[in-house]
């Protein structure tokens, strides 16, 4: 279960995800406001999304990156596949499958897609809280 209120396309596609790839632990999203990146232990730009096992909590920046030469659609697309990406590692995580960036790249691309493909970048607002089966 992912717990969020926020609203749209973000807060759908939070939804898609307790919908479609529902967890076995509860996972905290924490927007972080006015980033645009997540910064490594010295600062340094790492990454738009980072998982942290112990807190069983996702970061994510607030912002969508401002990457030149880069339509808004596309990087709005790097932030869900980001999400998307460290909430497999927490699906690994809870499974006890161990940490497999591979697979979590796949996942994510994939899980875009069907989110975009079933039309979820459409919609208001919603509150998400959706339990595990």
């Amino acid at each position: 279960m992912i717990r969020f209120a926020g609203q749209g396309k973000f807060g759908r596609f939070l939804e898609f995800l307790n919908n479609h790839y529902p967890a076995s632990e509860p996972v905290e999203i924490v927007f972080l406001p006015g980033y645009d990146c997540i910064g490594d232990e010295e600062g340094n730009p790492e990454g738009w999304a980072t998982y942290d096992p112990e807190e069983r909590v996702i970061w994510c920046p607030r912002e969508t990156p401002d990457i030149p030469g880069l339509p808004p659609v596309e990087a709005e697309r790097i932030v869900l596949e980001s999400i998307a990406h460290e909430y497999v590692h927490h699906l690994q995580e809870c499974e006890g499958w161990g940490r497999d960036e591979d697979e979590a790249e796949r996942w994510a691309s994939d899980i875009v897609d069907r989110f975009l493909a079933e039309g979820g970048g459409d919609g208001t607002c919603c509150q998400v809280e959706t339990p595990a089966p």
